[in-house]
């Protein structure tokens, strides 16, 4: 926690040799950090398959100090990660070089998010501690994803990171039962990341097309023309007009519905209700991100 503090600090300075002292840093860290992150994930899911088998999981887990630890520590690790790669390197939006950690890391924890949501439901009803590190493990790593690809949207374009990302967030929005993902949160940041990814200006095709030429090294933005062409042929395939439909219906008929509590509320007080909708931010409650999104995908594919 010591270091991650200390990393935190030193990432708000903005002189130009503090940067590039913090890229240094991020040399000698980011290896044995990303390493530890990925020993330790496969403990976890060791263990919690282990105890998903067993009757007396309480019992177990009181008596395996180590593994709330060891969960501990890799969050901490995914912390420390997520700063390196956002603080230790210029966003590339700005320089258009790509920065190998985005592609080395986001595949790794769309996986882990993949491996973890199922223990969610698991735990859900036999032990409430390790059903909430479920909880918060998806939804911390689905915030890195989200946090990476802000930071650095170009290195964001690859089929194992965007594409994958984006197809994957789709469909927990649009079918959430099947992972048993029914915790508003997770499902809050699956719609921030879409909606993110399709505000995104950088991902905006160029009407010059990309950019080939063979003899000479590519200026910053013919790079960033390339880098928009590659994402938006990979989000055209992604968002079909059959997709978008379908995704614009899951949103009005499932997503925008007032709750009987938001109705029972409503009733009692409708000024008191009107004016906290109003503060609610739009990545603090589903229904709001759920329309945020919407919005930007009317405006988008306003001709499907």
């Amino acid at each position: 926690m010591v270091l991650f503090r200390t990393l935190k600090e030193l990432s708000t300075k903005r002189l130009a040799v503090d940067q590039k002292n913090y890229a240094e840093i991020t040399g000698h860290l980011f290896e044995y950090t990303w390493n530890l992150w990925k020993s330790d994930v496969q403990t976890i899911l060791q263990n919690l398959s282990m105890l998903s088998q067993r009757n007396d999981i309480d019992s177990v887990f009181e008596q395996s100090n180590d593994l709330a630890l060891i969960c501990d520590r890799w969050l901490l690790c995914l912390m420390i990660v997520r700063l390196l790669i956002f603080s230790g390197y210029a966003s590339d939006s700005r320089t258009a070089q790509e920065v190998w950690q985005v592609r080395e890391v986001c595949p790794t924890v769309l996986t882990a998010i993949k491996s973890l949501l199922p223990y969610y439901d698991t735990f859900k009803d036999k032990h409430a501690k390790l059903c909430d590190f479920a909880k918060r493990a998806c939804t911390k790593l689905m915030k890195v994803l989200v946090t990476l690809q802000g930071r650095h949207p170009y290195s964001f374009v690859h089929e194992t990171v965007l594409s994958a990302t984006v197809d994957f967030c789709l469909n927990m929005i649009t079918n959430p039962e099947q992972t048993g993902t029914t915790f508003e949160e997770f499902l809050i940041q699956s719609m921030v990341l879409v909606k993110s990814v399709l505000e995104c200006k950088e991902y905006r095709p160029s009407p010059m097309g990309r950019v080939i030429n063979e003899n000479e090294p590519l200026s910053l933005e013919q790079r960033k023309k390339n880098f928009a062409a590659v994402a938006s042929d990979m989000l055209k395939v992604i968002l079909s007009g059959d997709r978008v439909v379908l995704l614009c219906n899951i949103l009005v008929r499932r997503y925008f519905i007032f709750t009987a509590k938001d109705l029972e509320e409503w009733s009692e007080n409708p000024e008191s209700f009107h004016h906290e909708q109003n503060l609610v931010q739009w990545t603090e409650k589903k229904r709001p991100c759920a329309e945020a999104l919407f919005i930007v995908i009317f405006e988008k594919y306003r001709e499907v």
